[in-house]
């Protein structure tokens, strides 16, 4: 008797691991897939906010200059400024993500790609706009 209780233990317990399993994995599918939708968003929201201050510093020319507080999110392998953009290298699940924002001025500086609130300092330059993390 105490053998038969036994095993049918085992058999709920084995159950209910059946059925709870798939329930864990594709709840942590979707976190993940919330986590890196989370992450591009936070990257683009940072690029359109540095692209439209530089426009508006360049459209006022030297020596114009703003501070603006941007969040950089986490796995952002690099931040480079290239043909008058700002591109974001994103880690993500399925790869890199390159998330680019276009600006009519030309810009050059340096951005930390780690985690984190940032002050940033954009100034009109003769050519462009500097931007850098103070």
């Amino acid at each position: 008797m105490k053998a038969q209780a036994a095993t049918e233990y085992v058999a709920i317990i084995a159950i209910g691991l059946l059925i709870l399993i798939p329930i864990v994995a594709y709840l942590n599918d979707l976190y993940i897939s919330y986590r890196d939708e989370n992450k591009i968003a936070s990257a683009k929201t940072a690029a359109i906010k540095i692209t439209s201050i530089s426009n508006w510093i360049f459209s006022q020319g030297e020596p114009a200059k703003n501070i603006i507080q941007v969040y950089i999110p986490p796995d952002v392998e690099r931040i480079s400024f290239v043909n008058n953009s700002i591109v974001f290298d994103v880690v993500t699940r399925s790869g890199i993500q390159q998330i680019r924002e276009y600006s009519v001025a030309a810009l050059t500086g340096n951005v930390t790609n780690k985690e984190g609130y940032y002050y940033i300092l954009i100034q009109a330059t003769d050519n462009g706009v500097s931007i850098s993390v103070i």
